[in-house]
C-alpha cells in the first residue's frame, strides 16, 4: 500500500493495521459484521474506521489488499501461527521488565551514557510491545527507539524476551513474520523493501535525522522503515557523538562486592575507581547506589578509618612494634592520622619508640617471636641487646642465649 494510506505520512498506522487485522478475521468468518471481528481483537478501533478503509480506498488499492488478506487467511488456516499472543498478553503484567544490572553492564561495555529512569522505562515498554506483538504502539518514545535503537540494544531486548518466555515455560519464537510465499501475484505499489540494500538504508539513515525524511528518500512508509530496521537487526541507525576519545577496550563493570571494597573499604574516589576498573563514573555510581552504598558528597573525604585494615595495623604496631612514622610512610598517610586510627581502634599507645626503622626490612622473611620485637624497642635498644648478648655466657642464661644471639647475628650481619 502507498505510505499515505492510514493518514497523512502514515500517522494512523496503528489504527490502519488494526483494521487490517479485523478484515483478516472477516475473510473466513460466518459473520460479516466488523464489530464482531473487532471484539475478538479487544476493540482497538471503531467499526466505522474499518468501514471507511474499505469505502475510501480506490479499487486499484482495494482489490490487491483484499486478495492479499484472503491468501494470508488461507495460509494461516493451513499453517497456523507459532505465537500465542493471547497467552502472552495475559502474562504481560507479571513483572515484565528488563534486567537493570545486565543493561548497565552493556552500557559500560559500549561506553554509553548512564541510562536515566525515563530511558529504562522506555526499554520496558519496548520489551512489552515485543512480547505482546504491539510494536505499532503510538508512543513516540517507543517508536523512536524502534528506529534509532542500537543493534546491541535490540539484541539485548530479544535476549530478555526469550529469557522471560523460558522462565514461564513458553516454547515460542520471540517474533515471527509470515512467509513471503504465502501471498503471491499482488502488484505491490511503491518501493519493495527487499530491493533496498542494507548499506543504502544505513547511509540514508545517517544522512537524515528524522525518520520521515529517511522514509521519503527511500520511497517507503514510516512503519516500513521501522520494520526494516527491526528485521535487519544489524543495521545501525544511531546518530551518536562520541563522548570522549577512545581510551582502549572497555571492561565489564565489577560486581557490587568488589566496588564496595574499593569505595568503602579502601576509600577510593569514583574517578580513581574508574581508572582502575575501566568503567565510567556514572556507571560505577549507579551500581553502588543500587547496592545501597551512600555516595559521598563532592569534596567529602572518605573516612580514614576504612583505609587501614585493623588486623594489619595491629600486627605492624602492637606485634612488630613499628613506629607510627614508619607505618605512615608505607601507607602514604599523615602520622597523626595513623595514631588517631590506632587510638580509635582501641590500641594501647606505647610511650617509647618502636623498633629501628630498618629492623623490619632487615628481618623480613624471618619468623621471629614477639619477644624479639619487644627487645629491640625504645631508645638505645640495639646497644642494649648487644650488651645482653655479651653477658649471656653462664649456664643459667642459656635459655636466653640462643634466640638473642641468633637474632643479633642476623640483624648485625644484614646491617
Amino acid at each position: 500500500m502507498p505510505h499515505q494510506i492510514g493518514g497523512l505520512r502514515g500517522v494512523k498506522v496503528v489504527e490502519f493495521r488494526a483494521g487490517l487485522s479485523a478484515l483478516l478475521l472477516v475473510v473466513r468468518s460466518t459473520s460479516r459484521v466488523y464489530r464482531d471481528a473487532l471484539e475478538l481483537l479487544g476493540d482497538p478501533v471503531p467499526s466505522t474506521f474499518v468501514k471507511s478503509m474499505v469505502t475510501r480506498l480506490d479499487r486499484q488499492y482495494l482489490t490487491p489488499l483484499l486478495a492479499a488478506l484472503t491468501q494470508l487467511a488461507d495460509a494461516l488456516d493451513d499453517h497456523g501461527s507459532p505465537i500465542d499472543y493471547q497467552r502472552r498478553r495475559s502474562l504481560a503484567d507479571t513483572g515484565l521488565a528488563i534486567d537493570r544490572r545486565a543493561y548497565r553492564q552493556l552500557v559500560a561495555r559500549n561506553g554509553w551514557r548512564t541510562p536515566t529512569d525515563r530511558s529504562l522505562d522506555a526499554l520496558d515498554r519496548y520489551l512489552t510491545a515485543m512480547w505482546t506483538g504491539t510494536l505499532t504502539d503510538s508512543d513516540p518514545r517507543l517508536n523512536d527507539l524502534r528506529f534509532r535503537a542500537d543493534p546491541a540494544v535490540r539484541a539485548f531486548l530479544l535476549d530478555q524476551a526469550a529469557g522471560h518466555m523460558k522462565r514461564r515455560g513458553i516454547d515460542e519464537p520471540v517474533t515471527w513474520e509470515p512467509s513471503p510465499e504465502w501471498v503471491s501475484g499482488i502488484p505491490w505499489p511503491g518501493t519493495e523493501p527487499a530491493d533496498i540494500s542494507a548499506e543504502e538504508f544505513r547511509r540514508t539513515a545517517a544522512r537524515h535525522h528524522k525518520i520521515t525524511d529517511v522514509a521519503d528518500s527511500l520511497g517507503i512508509g514510516i512503519e516500513h522503515a521501522r520494520l526494516y530496521v527491526e528485521l535487519a537487526s544489524t543495521i545501525s541507525t544511531v546518530q551518536r557523538k562520541p563522548l570522549v576519545s577512545p581510551r582502549g577496550p572497555q571492561t565489564v563493570v565489577p560486581d557490587a562486592a568488589t566496588l564496595h571494597d574499593l569505595y568503602v573499604t579502601q576509600g577510593l574516589s569514583l574517578r580513581k575507581m574508574g581508572k582502575t576498573t575501566g568503567s565510567s563514573v556514572e556507571v560505577l555510581k549507579a551500581v553502588l547506589q543500587e547496592a545501597g552504598v551512600v555516595i559521598r558528597q563532592p569534596r567529602e573525604r572518605a573516612s580514614w578509618g576504612y583505609r587501614l585494615d585493623r588486623d594489619w595495623l595491629y600486627e605492624q604496631y602492637a606485634v612488630k612494634c613499628r613506629g607510627f612514622a614508619e607505618i605512615a610512610e608505607e601507607v602514604e598517610m599523615n602520622v597523626r592520622t595513623v595514631r588517631r586510627i590506632a587510638r580509635t581502634l582501641g590500641f594501647s599507645i606505647r610511650r617509647h619508640a618502636g623498633v629501628p626503622r630498618d629492623f623490619i626490612e632487615t628481618t623480613r622473611g624471618l619468623d621471629l617471636p614477639p619477644a624479639v620485637y619487644q627487645a629491640f624497642c625504645g631508645r638505645n635498644a640495639v646497644q642494649r641487646v648487644r650488651n645482653v648478648s655479651l653477658l649471656i655466657v653462664t649456664p643459667r642464661c642459656r635459655r636466653l642465649q640462643q634466640p638473642a644471639a641468633s637474632t643479633w647475628q642476623t640483624f648485625n650481619g644484614r646491617r
